[in-house]
């Protein structure tokens, strides 16, 4: 995880924002370790987190985690989502078919390779 987050940081120091890639990158890791804290907690307590503290420890994560996102451009994460596409399709026709090798499989499988190549 720790990598794929400075992964994604790298397009905004591809952009010269090279300045605001530690604290979008930062700030994920505290929302992580304040989430991950906060569960810990609950556990050694033995005790149910309180669902207030959950949903803000959720939402600062996912605004830390947006806030990174917003350093990507705007054709990586179509090709990102189209991957993501590409994946539950080929999913849900496993699902559908048994692995049946259906025409619906081959074509999720033949857009994938395209995808792969693409990303490199």
């Amino acid at each position: 995880l720790r990598e794929n987050i400075r992964a994604i940081g790298e397009y905004a120091a591809r952009d010269g924002r090279t300045s605001e890639v530690g604290p979008l990158i930062s700030g994920i890791f505290r929302a992580l370790e304040s989430y991950d804290q906060l569960l810990y907690g609950a556990l050694l307590a033995k005790t149910p987190v309180v669902s207030e503290d959950l949903d803000a420890a959720i939402q600062e994560l996912y605004g830390a985690f947006d806030r990174l996102l917003a350093t990507v451009p705007a054709d990586a994460l179509e090709r990102a989502g189209r991957v993501l596409e590409v994946a539950g399709a080929k999913a849900k026709a496993a699902e559908a078919g048994g692995g049946g090798g259906s025409a619906a499989e081959a074509d999720a499988d033949a857009e994938a390779a395209d995808l792969v190549m693409l990303l490199r």
